[in-house]
């Protein structure tokens, strides 16, 4: 069941992220516990968020979230992690990722 809920989650934030990717974003990776019904989404950038691209990826979130119907806990991470340094994702996906050739 934790498979298709990450299959669904992965799709969810690909399409919420769409077009309002933040420039400075360089992974956005999930985990997921099907126990607890939550999700951690990891937003590692190289500098600072904007208000702007803060408010976007809060967007993303609430998209997914609105793609749920259960009870949900979704909670967001933002780590800076500057250009050169290695990112750590979440273990159940990656939804975006600069380095590995997504467009922003």
């Amino acid at each position: 069941m934790a498979k298709n809920y990450c299959e669904h989650i992965m799709w969810s934030a690909r399409r919420a992220l769409g077009g309002q990717t933040p420039i400075a974003l360089r992974q956005y990776s999930f985990s997921f516990e099907d126990a607890t019904r939550s999700i951690v989404f990891k937003a590692e950038v190289e500098r600072e968020l904007t208000e702007d691209e803060r408010e976007n990826l809060e967007v993303a979130v609430t998209e997914v979230y609105a793609d749920f119907y259960e009870d949900m806990q979704i909670d967001t991470v933002v780590a800076i992690v500057p250009l050169g340094h290695p990112l750590h994702l979440l273990p159940d996906g990656i939804v975006f990722s600069r380095e590995r050739g997504d467009a922003p």
